[in-house]
């Protein structure tokens, strides 16, 4: 189960079952619902269900923020040309950027 943190709303635990988390699960259906716009991607592995779920965030015109030091892989190496290959479907930012973002 992937735990959803959004902020002002309430956990919602979400079944994942494949790479991407939108894949036969009810995470779009819920996102709508709480009217969020904008999701913030961590996890391992950065080329794989991180990657997936982005491109399906974008696909269905989510805005996606992947935190580069968020995420992981096998090597380097990986982790930098899975970046470089979500960059055109959601910015990059680290952990310290996304605060200062939120604070303002």
């Amino acid at each position: 189960n992937e735990t959803l943190a959004l902020f002002g709303k309430p956990d919602i635990s979400i079944a994942k079952i494949s790479f991407s988390a939108f894949y036969m699960t009810r995470l779009e259906w819920i996102l709508r619902k709480l009217e969020i716009e904008t999701l913030v991607f961590v996890g391992i592995a950065t080329n794989g269900g991180v990657e997936t779920s982005v491109r399906d965030a974008h696909c269905r015109d989510f805005n996606a923020i992947v935190l580069t030091d968020g995420c992981a892989t096998t090597s380097q190496e990986e982790h930098d040309a899975a970046l470089c290959s979500m960059r055109v479907v959601a910015r990059l930012m680290t952990c310290d950027e996304l605060i200062e973002r939120i604070e303002g």
